[in-house]
């Protein structure tokens, strides 16, 4: 039966239609060019640590948090990159256990190596709660990826792992933004 002009079947128009429809699309690129889109996000990152901090004066804590979560969707870019250049099955990235321990340990050790880098830039410093707020990023961007692949992907899971994640990364950067002043003796927080 043929369905009606400009109507999409109740899937396509659901969450995890959405999310599979555009991992169709990034699955159009080739793994080589992944891996070379995860190489060139990493200089960007490096670049914008090298950076001074820009001035949050004007909106006080609210701005702070917002800079500090910026780096989870960082971290999430990262991740996204490092699963579009893994071995495909069935169109998805192969993500078994391995490969996500494998992904969540490079983004972290990349974490702390950008981390103390920053450390060097002036008016930035190296924070233990930065690379926690990258963690978080990079953690629930790959769980969504994998319920977005998975045998049992639904859009009630996948919107359950976003909101999660999505307050798990608002709480890690409130961490980052509060963290120091409650504990002014440990510097590297």
């Amino acid at each position: 039966m043929a369905r009606p002009e400009g109507k999409a079947p109740a899937h396509a128009r659901s969450l995890l239609g959405a999310f599979q429809g555009l991992g169709r699309i990034l699955q159009r690129i080739p793994r080589a060019m992944a891996a070379t889109g995860f190489f060139a996000w990493l200089a960007v990152i490096w670049f914008v640590s090298s950076r001074p901090a820009p001035s949050l004066e004007r909106g006080g804590p609210f701005d702070e948090i917002l800079a500090n979560l910026a780096h989870a969707p960082e971290y999430g870019v990262l991740v996204l990159w490092l699963a579009l250049a893994l071995p495909r099955r069935d169109g998805w990235p192969s993500l078994g256990a391995r490969a996500v321990t494998g992904i969540l340990l490079v983004a972290v050790l990349y974490a702390v190596l950008d981390e103390y880098h920053q450390s060097f830039t002036p008016h930035r410093d190296a924070s233990a709660f930065d690379v926690l707020t990258d963690f978080v990023g990079a953690s629930g961007t790959l769980s969504c990826i994998v319920t977005t692949g998975g045998p049992r992907a639904s859009s009630q899971e996948l919107l359950k792992r976003l909101v999660l994640g999505f307050f798990a990364c608002i709480l890690a950067a409130s961490l980052a933004t509060f963290g120091p002043d409650a504990w002014p003796d440990a510097a590297w927080l």
